[in-house]
């Protein structure tokens, strides 16, 4: 009697204790789980976190888990890694002739980072206005003083917005800064309800220093930035890595206009193209070719080489193409034509763009390096930014050209490029090489091929992209 009571006793307290006890997961099923959340993260989870990712699995919720993994949110904890390491990663190829992977964030791949997050239709980001910056206040202007004590800045309202503050330090130890609304940088001085007061880690002498570079603080996290300007150098982000900046933070990352940030003329805009780092990158001597042959690079997923067609006609190649290499034509017309015919019709795009320690652009005058080096003295002249795609017929007429065929400037030829189906095959292809670790080969074509048209679907949202490839690599 005492052995079946204890029997009984001890089934009921096993079944007791398997029911409060999570599903048994096979290593198979979380070593997917560690490679799903890495693929967004590029950092590794926590058991607990492994274990929200194969319930939703079990629910068929995948999609929502992996919106609560990007975000940081809801059980997942990993500082907007997704933003500062997967898309940073992604992109920054882009913005070095190299290809190089690890550099310092710069205005371009901080602009592809912020229409990620945003979700914004990222076919527009060869094209349209804007940039990604931090915002904050600058230190000159009369929207930021800092001081001691009660020694309150003249003619503003911190002497009552700083009380709390001044109570919270009596021995007054620290520094006060006071501050317009960063968000709401056209509000006068003397407006309490929009301006705020905080304490500051800052020592006077680092406080000088930020006056005197006129730098940028953001007073949300008390951090300074190196300066505001991003026209003349990458200081400013290069100062919002060594600050840890969270990149996934919309009051304090967010897009401006390129419009005096960048250029004065609305004309120079355009999207990544008419960013610092492109241009540092392609607009830096040479003849300005290079900005089309690694446009077709990183946005078509194409080398020249691929591009190649000896059939297109060479009306626009420039008096820098030898017609005649080493004195045998046959090099020129079964070789160089190949090339140059197509990239020298669209290269004129970029004839106004130079580099001078930033981005210059000159409305109708073309730069000297696009007509220099006369070899062959009846070849094209470049005189406007006018281009023509001679590659919408023959072997490239396969990349489904867009539109428009022909125009003025970058911003119509970006406008070519993002409209072409190219454009989210390339972009389908990256993705897929980024999250799931590997070149793509056999059947990962139709996955690529099939997310490329997902992308067109989703309104070209590559976050969704993101996911939805990370899925596809999960199963």
């Amino acid at each position: 009697m005492k052995t079946h009571l204890l029997i009984k006793v001890g089934l009921s307290f096993s079944l007791s204790v398997f029911c409060l006890q999570p599903f048994a997961y096979n290593k198979a099923e979380r070593k997917a789980a560690v490679n799903f959340y890495t693929s967004l993260t590029g950092a590794s989870p926590s058991s607990d976190e492994v274990n929200l990712i194969l319930e939703a699995r079990e629910r068929g919720d995948l999609e929502s888990i992996a919106y609560d993994i990007i975000e940081s949110r809801n059980g997942f904890n990993n500082f907007g890694s997704f933003y500062n390491v997967t898309v940073k990663d992604f992109a920054t190829p882009w913005s070095t002739e190299e290809g190089l992977l690890f550099e310092e964030l710069n205005d371009m791949t901080a602009t592809v980072i912020g229409y990620t997050r945003d979700e914004l239709p990222f076919n527009e980001i060869l094209w349209r206005d804007g940039v990604y910056k931090a915002i904050g206040v600058t230190f000159k202007g009369g929207q930021l003083v800092y001081f001691r004590g009660s020694n309150y800045p003249s003619g503003t309202s911190a002497s009552s917005v700083c009380l709390d503050v001044n109570q919270s330090d009596p021995s007054n130890t620290k520094w006060r800064v006071w501050f317009v609304d960063p968000l709401k940088p056209n509000s006068a001085p003397t407006d309490v309800n929009n301006t705020d007061c905080r304490l500051t880690d800052y020592t006077k002498a680092e406080l000088d220093q930020a006056y005197f570079d006129n730098a940028l603080y953001v007073p949300s996290l008390d951090k300074i930035i190196a300066t505001n300007r991003i026209k003349e150098s990458n200081r400013h982000y290069q100062s919002i890595e060594q600050q840890g900046i969270n990149l996934a933070n919309r009051d304090i990352f967010q897009r401006t206009t390129q419009l005096e940030k960048l250029h004065r003329s609305q004309s120079a805009i355009a999207g990544l193209l008419s960013t610092r780092a492109f241009g540092k990158a392609y607009y830096s001597a040479g003849t300005n070719r290079a900005a089309l042959a690694f446009s077709m690079k990183y946005f078509f997923c194409k080398d020249m080489e691929e591009l190649n067609d000896s059939t297109t006609p060479d009306y626009r190649n420039r008096r820098d193409v030898d017609r005649s290499p080493g004195g045998n034509s046959s090099i020129y017309k079964n070789r160089c034509v190949g090339c140059h015919a197509g990239m020298d019709a669209m290269a004129g795009a970029f004839a106004y763009y130079n580099w001078n320690g930033g981005v210059t652009y000159e409305p109708g005058i073309v730069v000297s390096k696009m007509n220099h080096n006369v070899i062959f003295a009846d070849g094209y002249v470049t005189s406007d930014d006018s281009w023509i795609n001679l590659w919408d017929e023959g072997q490239n007429a396969s990349l489904g050209w867009g539109f428009p065929k022909n125009g003025y400037g970058a911003k119509s030829f970006g406008q070519l490029l993002s409209s072409s189906e190219a454009f989210p095959q390339c972009m389908s292809q990256q993705v897929f090489k980024k999250v799931c670790y590997r070149d793509p080969s056999g059947t990962d074509w139709n996955v690529i091929k099939s997310n490329a048209q997902y992308f067109k679907n989703t309104s070209f949202n590559l976050k969704r992209l993101f996911i939805k490839t990370a899925l596809d690599c999960m199963e």
